[in-house]
């Protein structure tokens, strides 16, 4: 018989399985998007947190991110407090640095990673607009975790080469 493993979601897994998924599919309860729900799933996806762009351990371009959204806190102080806060505008969100730059719209070494008018874009902006909200630790609760299909069973085999028994 095989060995068999189970496996335990972090809340860090959930929303990296999250942000890999096709976000049409998903249901959002709150039309309000959040930063931990919503913009670290976008900039993850967009590959803005990536070890090769600002999820380094230096960062890029005087930037740093942590790497895909582990510390979502110091993620919004690096976007919101730091540089003087010169990343984001809530008064005018088309004209945060973060939209400028992940756009097009001003030179970015990344290239562009939010086309504007792209669901990315919108949520990002819509962010920005309702105030460039932190994290909210009491909404981080995860309350219920489907998997489908319900009857995948992970299994791990090893070989005979490896000390255990061939299947």
């Amino acid at each position: 018989m095989a060995n068999q493993i189970t496996f335990r979601l972090s809340y860090f897994a959930v929303a990296l399985i999250a942000s890999l998924t096709d976000s049409s599919k998903l249901t959002v309860a709150a039309a309000e998007p959040t930063f931990v729900r919503d913009v670290i799933p976008v900039l993850t996806k967009s590959g803005c947190n990536s070890g090769a762009c600002h999820g380094a351990f230096g960062g890029r371009g005087g930037f740093r991110l942590s790497l895909l959204g582990f510390d979502p806190e110091a993620d919004h102080d690096s976007l919101v407090k730091d540089a003087r806060g010169r990343r984001v505008s809530a008064a005018a969100p088309e004209q945060s640095l973060i939209l400028r730059k992940a756009s097009g719209v001003t030179p970015h070494g990344g290239g562009l990673r939010l086309p504007p008018g792209s669901e990315s874009f919108e949520i990002v902006r819509r962010w920005l607009d309702r105030g460039a909200a932190g994290v909210d630790a009491a909404r981080l609760t995860v309350t219920a975790l489907k998997v489908e299909p319900g009857d995948v069973l992970l299994t791990l085999t090893r070989s005979a080469s490896e000390g255990g028994r061939s299947t």
